[in-house]
C-alpha cells in the first residue's frame, strides 16, 4: 500500500496533514485527489505566503489597503450601484407608448392666427 502525505505547520503550532491512499496502482487519480484536498485546505495559498518574509510595515500597509478596498466595495453596494445590487431589476419593455407630439409647424400656425 502506497500513501501520499503532506505536512504543514501553521502559526498556532498545529500540524495539518493530508493523506491519500493509492488504490490499484492508480497514481494519477491519487494525485488528483491529493491536489484537490490541498486546495480545499488552502495550502497552496499558505505556501505562497511563506515563500518570502514580509516586513511588519508592509504587512500593515497591505492590511490597510485591503480594508480600504473592502470599505469602497461596501459603499458601492449600499449606494445601490447597478452592478452590485442584487435587487436591481431591468425596466420592462412593456411600457405604454408615448403620446404623439404635435408638429412645431402646427403650433406656429395656431399662434399666428
Amino acid at each position: 500500500m502506497i500513501m501520499i502525505q503532506y505536512f504543514i505547520v501553521k502559526n498556532e503550532g498545529r500540524v495539518t496533514m493530508t493523506k491519500v491512499e493509492v488504490r490499484n496502482g492508480n497514481l494519477e487519480q491519487a494525485m488528483s485527489v491529493f491536489k484537490n484536498s490541498l486546495a480545499k485546505n488552502n495550502i497552496p495559498s499558505e505556501v505562497k505566503k511563506r515563500q518570502h518574509a514580509v516586513k511588519p510595515g508592509e504587512q500593515k500597509r497591505a492590511a490597510k489597503e485591503a480594508g480600504i478596498k473592502k470599505a469602497q466595495k461596501a459603499n458601492k453596494k449600499s449606494s445601490g450601484y447597478r452592478n452590485f445590487s442584487s435587487s436591481y431589476k431591468k425596466p420592462s419593455n412593456n411600457t405604454a407608448p408615448r403620446p404623439a407630439q404635435a408638429n412645431i409647424s402646427d403650433k406656429t400656425e395656431k399662434a399666428g392666427e
